[in-house]
């Protein structure tokens, strides 16, 4: 009870701000423990303060990976054998890298891509500069117009030259910290149809997203998932995006400590050709 004995009313405004200053102090006290992704930028100019040791570092790291996945990848799935490489304690840096790689870290701005490399069969990793990578894993399949798991979902069954051909196709993307453990899951997926003179939306449209391992701090705002007709029928794209950050929320107030926008594609062509972009 304060002085002259009256209580101290809190509003739900003041007890907001509360909740959000004490846990914010937590937050910075564990920033150091996060490996986290940050905003992608394509400029290289923008990587200035980059350490040449830290962009060498990371470079023999993610060429030793890109190695070790291609003289296995007759295993099958990559994903696994990204879990067993990161889990035999290959996937670290030296202890100077790691500490300037903290210190990159705290300015989003210097993220750029540091290379993207095709493993076949749908597979293909991007490296930041942060540290951190990103595995996409593209599958398709040929459809015949009258298969069960498209009949009552074409929007378009017959074109201007005679039956349109249809694919299914999906684009899985997984999104790795500097340390090697899974951050979050994006997947997108549907049907599309092409008669070598236009692509359309063949029905089916699903995407979802799914954190990485507990406790994940991340949030995702923004979710949007969607299908557009692009370059007059060129080709087809369906997407999954949304803002993806981690901090402190309460009732719609919140501090955001990192943000990142996740853009994830799957395309097909007037002429059936599957892509990610």
């Amino acid at each position: 009870m304060p002085e002259g004995g009256k209580a101290v009313k809190y509003t739900k405004s003041r007890k907001s701000r509360i909740i959000i200053r004490c846990v914010s102090l937590v937050l910075v006290a564990c920033l150091s423990l996060f490996a986290v992704t940050g905003v992608r930028a394509a400029d290289a100019q923008d990587a200035s303060d980059l350490s040449s040791r830290v962009i060498a570092s990371l470079t023999a790291r993610n060429n030793r990976l890109v190695e070790y996945l291609k003289e296995n990848a007759a295993q099958g799935d990559i994903r696994p054998l990204i879990d067993g490489y990161v889990g035999g304690g290959h996937f670290g840096l030296d202890s100077s890298a790691q500490s300037q790689l903290g210190k990159v870290l705290q300015n989003r701005n210097t993220v750029i891509t540091l290379s993207s490399v095709d493993l076949g069969n749908g597979y293909s990793l991007t490296f930041l500069s942060n540290g951190t990578l990103s595995l996409d894993e593209l599958k398709e399949r040929q459809i015949s117009p009258t298969d069960p798991s498209i009949t009552g979902l074409v929007s378009n069954p017959l074109s201007i030259q005679g039956q349109t051909q249809y694919k299914f196709a999906s684009n899985d993307r997984y999104e790795y910290s500097p340390l090697g453990f899974l951050l979050f899951h994006i997947h997108i997926e549907s049907y599309f149809g092409y008669d070598g003179v236009n692509a359309s939306y063949g029905g089916g449209l699903s995407g979802y997203y799914e954190k990485g391992g507990l406790p994940n701090p991340w949030q995702v705002s923004n979710w949007e998932v969607g299908t557009t007709i692009v370059e007059g029928a060129a080709y087809c794209r369906a997407f999954a995006r949304g803002n993806f950050h981690w901090g402190i929320e309460y009732q719609g107030v919140g501090i955001a400590i990192q943000d990142v926008y996740e853009d994830v594609r799957v395309s097909v062509t007037r002429d059936g050709t599957v892509y990610k972009n």
